[in-house]
């Protein structure tokens, strides 16, 4: 290929679905496409993601190839993996919720109490 049909790589968030199988992408904000003012790119899925079913939702994150012709459409070409939480921010998130709450924000709930025997019925004589 020479320098002139070279594609860009980007890469962006999946923002929107369309029922015709295009995403809109917002691209990262260090990305500007071919000193355009844009950040948001229609993109549809190459043939080698529809072959294999890999399935793109809103909220992933991609890799899309621009043409240097059109510079607000391009092909998502990759899914890129979803970053799992390191193990400080799961022990974090754990002692946190392993916490009890301040027992003076709660309140006895009155319909739960127990009344004692003697004071379910006031008219009915005590038995000896």
């Amino acid at each position: 290929m020479s320098k002139k049909e070279q594609k860009r790589i980007y890469e962006g968030l999946v923002t929107d679905s369309f029922p015709d199988g295009r995403f809109r992408v917002l691209l990262d904000n260090d990305d500007k496409v071919d000193n355009h003012n844009t950040d948001i790119i229609l993109g549809y899925i190459s043939g080698n993601i529809r072959r294999r079913l890999i399935r793109i939702f809103p909220g992933d994150r991609v890799q899309i190839e621009v043409s240097q012709y059109d510079p607000t459409r391009g092909r998502i070409i990759y899914r890129l993996p979803v970053k799992k939480p390191s193990k400080k921010s799961s022990e974090n998130l754990n002692n946190k919720a392993s916490e009890k709450p301040d027992k003076t924000s709660e309140k006895p709930d009155k319909a739960s109490e127990k009344p004692d025997k003697a004071s379910e019925n006031p008219n009915k004589a005590s038995e000896n």
